[in-house]
C-alpha cells in the first residue's frame, strides 16, 4: 500500500454514488454520505485557505482531499492533505500501524521511514500513531510525507490522515495547518445504512 494518491488505489475503501452538496462554511460536514460497503462515513471540517476536491478523492478511492487555495491541479500543487479509512479487522490501531509501516517499506524500494510520533499532537483525534517519510524521488510529485492512523469513533475502521508535499519546504510551510486540520477533529463514525425499495 502506497501513500502517494497520484500512484495508489488503496483497497480497503471504496467510495459511493451519491454526494452531499453543501454550502461553504466553517464547522463539521460529512465528507461522504457513507462507504461503499455502507457501514461507515467520515465527518470533518474544512480549513480556511484550504479546499476539497471531491473529483480527485474520487479518483483515488479515499473519502476526501484538500488542496491549497489558489490550486485544483494535483500537477501543480505544492502540498496536498487526504483522508482515508483502514479496516482494522481484529488488530489493534497502534498494530494496525505498524502493519503499515511494515508493508510499505517491504513493497517500495528506497523508502525512509524518517520518524515515528507517538500521536499526542492529535490529542483530539483519538488514539493515533504517525510516521514522516521519504520516497524515493524518481518518478513520484509528492516524496515527502506525513500521515497518522487514528482510531475514534468507529469500532471497526481505523482513519488515515496523510499530507504529501514536492519538498522540503512545502511540507514545513503546511504541516501546521495539516496539525490544525487533522485535530479538528476528523472522524470515522460507523453507520449502517439501509435502503428500502422503491414504491411502483
Amino acid at each position: 500500500m502506497k501513500r502517494s494518491i497520484s500512484f495508489v488505489v488503496l483497497a480497503f475503501i471504496f467510495f459511493p454514488v451519491i454526494i452531499f452538496a453543501q454550502d461553504k462554511k466553517e464547522g463539521p460536514r460529512v465528507y461522504m454520505p457513507y462507504s461503499k460497503a455502507k457501514d461507515h462515513m467520515v465527518v470533518g471540517i474544512e480549513l480556511p485557505g484550504y479546499h476539497m476536491r471531491y473529483d480527485i478523492a474520487q479518483s483515488s478511492n479515499i473519502f476526501m482531499v484538500l488542496l491549497p487555495d489558489g490550486f485544483d491541479d494535483m500537477r501543480k500543487t505544492p502540498v496536498y492533505f487526504s483522508i482515508d479509512t483502514l479496516a482494522l479487522y481484529e488488530f489493534s490501531v497502534k498494530e494496525t500501524f505498524d502493519n503499515d509501516i511494515e508493508a510499505l517499506t517491504a513493497d517500495i524500494n528506497g523508502l525512509r521511514v524518517v520518524h515515528e510520533f507517538d500521536g499526542k499532537t492529535l490529542h483530539n483525534a483519538g488514539e493515533c500513531y504517525g510516521a514522516e517519510l521519504a520516497y524515493p524521488r524518481k518518478g513520484r510529485p509528492f516524496p515527502n510525507e506525513i500521515f497518522y492512523i487514528c482510531k475514534n469513533k468507529s469500532n471497526m475502521y481505523a482513519i488515515l490522515l496523510s499530507i504529501g508535499a514536492r519538498d522540503r519546504n512545502s511540507m514545513e510551510k503546511h504541516l501546521p495547518d495539516f496539525i490544525k486540520w487533522a485535530n479538528a477533529p476528523q472522524v470515522v463514525t460507523d453507520y449502517k445504512v439501509i435502503e428500502f425499495p422503491e414504491k411502483r
